[in-house]
């Protein structure tokens, strides 16, 4: 889609709020793509996590064995829980595209920018807890003994840590980047309005039960 094509899309979207129709979602339609996705984020925090160590690892740059049971244990629920906080945050804007699939123009546009804005964050994420992980691992300062004294604490300090930070780095960074990307080529006030008709219907559909 070109920028007139796009152009043309958004003043179209604009035009039809006031007529969009709510799509009902069955409580498997509903839960359903929200699991999954919380499933799949998991697994893919669960992945780079792992990678990474294990990269830096044989790279002589990390010590701990990145697929000791310790650290995969950290690793996985440090991972379900990221994956958990993104995918809710994520689970509104997946579920007006499907209650309202097929009545805007620019639904694929939108929804390929958002893979996009996936894309990144993983890929910031990913390089900020590459350095993170060398830098924490290097002791901070600490010599070998001080680091051998202090055990599976400074594991999982260094662990959660640059998890942790790496998380809202990429969270930060995708943020301003999609908003300054939607203002750019105007689906901001768009993707503004459509939350505002599928809140405003949703209320009205609460009024009438």
């Amino acid at each position: 889609m070109n920028e007139y094509e796009l152009e043309d899309a958004i003043k179209h979207d604009l035009r039809a709020l006031p007529t969009l129709k709510l799509s009902r979602l069955s409580a498997k339609e509903f839960y359903e793509p929200i699991a999954a996705l919380v499933f799949k984020l998991s697994m893919i925090f669960l992945g780079v996590n792992t990678f990474v160590r294990i990269i830096l690892f044989f790279m002589g740059l990390y010590h701990p064995i990145p697929i000791a049971p310790s650290v995969l244990f950290i690793n996985l629920i440090f991972s379900g829980f990221s994956g958990l906080f993104i995918g809710f945050n994520l689970a509104r804007p997946m579920l007006f595209g499907k209650m309202l699939k097929g009545q805007l123009k620019t639904g694929l546009f939108i929804k390929q920018k958002y893979e996009q804005f996936g894309r990144m964050f993983f890929l910031v994420y990913s390089g900020v807890y590459l350095i993170m992980t060398v830098f924490l691992d290097s002791g901070i300062g600490l010599d070998e003994y001080d680091r051998a004294k202090m055990g599976m604490i400074f594991i999982v300090f260094t662990t959660i840590f640059a998890q942790v930070f790496s998380l809202l780095v990429a969270m930060a960074a995708t943020y301003f980047t999609a908003l300054i990307e939607l203002d750019r080529i105007g689906l901001a006030s768009l993707i503004h309005a459509i939350r505002d008709v599928v809140k405003e219907k949703q209320n009205q559909l609460k009024q009438l039960r």
